[in-house]
């Protein structure tokens, strides 16, 4: 009999720890925290959900408006970075980075770009590389069903019509592609990061006692282009450049 209640004890305890793990639950205990406006509770969940490998645009979303309500202005910006990234055609969280970024002390006008530079980054931005990559295959599949079409009607002007569209969309697919690929090595990219110390000032060179080029703030967007021991080279969206220590920052 006791060991009967030695395993039901057991049982019930190894249910409960799987139930604590459960990554749906724990992403739902969060949502409960959130929506009764326990942030610092709703984070620590969404937190303990990520580092137990459960990512997911929606999380980074969530742990990103628990941290804007905290007017966390560096975690904020910086979670909502990350679920564009695995999500850029979503419009919410879009539209959730251009609030939180208005609390960023930093502003810098975009150096201007090529027009056709900026017309192509403008077009791959639009889908996810998954996005694209089903696009080029539909368009693929497309390519065949037009080909069958050719071979299978014998009518002169529609064979042509067929064959031209065919044509036409076995290169929008080889284009999608290309634009899955390029997407694809931006969402993999890490070059770049947000500011999170309070105030830090960019150097000359990757040494404290060089020269202050200028300070930036908490929040603010980088890129990183050059890396030397514990000290990064960054770049600002108006071309400026400067070095500075990594541990002010967390790269995207």
């Amino acid at each position: 009999m006791k060991n009967l209640v030695k395993i039901i004890i057991i049982i019930g305890f190894s249910f409960s720890l799987f139930s604590q793990n459960d990554p749906q639950q724990l992403f739902s205990q969060a949502n409960t925290y959130y929506q009764n406006k326990e942030y610092t509770k709703a984070i620590e969940l969404y937190d303990r959900s990520i580092k137990e490998n459960n990512i997911s645009s929606e999380i980074y979303f969530n742990l990103g408006n628990s941290h804007y309500r905290l007017r966390h202005v560096p975690e904020s910006v910086y979670n909502f970075e990350l679920a564009k990234k695995l999500n850029p055609d979503d419009e919410e969280i879009d539209y959730n980075l251009r609030i939180a970024n208005l609390r960023v002390i930093d502003k810098f006008d975009q150096m201007p770009r090529f027009f056709l530079a900026e017309w192509y980054s403008t077009i791959i931005e639009i889908f996810s590389s998954n996005r694209w990559a089903l696009i080029s295959l539909i368009c693929f599949w497309g390519t065949f069903i037009c080909l069958a079409g050719f071979l299978i009607i014998w009518k002169v002007t529609i064979k042509k019509i067929l064959f031209a569209f065919a044509i036409f969309v076995f290169i929008f697919s080889i284009a999608t592609l290309i634009f899955s690929f390029n997407r694809l090595s931006i969402e993999n990219s890490h070059d770049e990061a947000i500011i999170f110390s309070q105030t830090v000032y960019a150097k000359s060179s990757p040494d404290k006692a060089s020269t202050d080029l200028f300070i930036l703030h908490e929040g603010t967007k980088i890129k990183i282009t050059d890396q030397l021991g514990d000290w990064v080279k960054i770049k600002l969206a108006n071309g400026t450049v400067g070095w500075m220590p990594k541990a002010s920052m967390k790269v995207i």
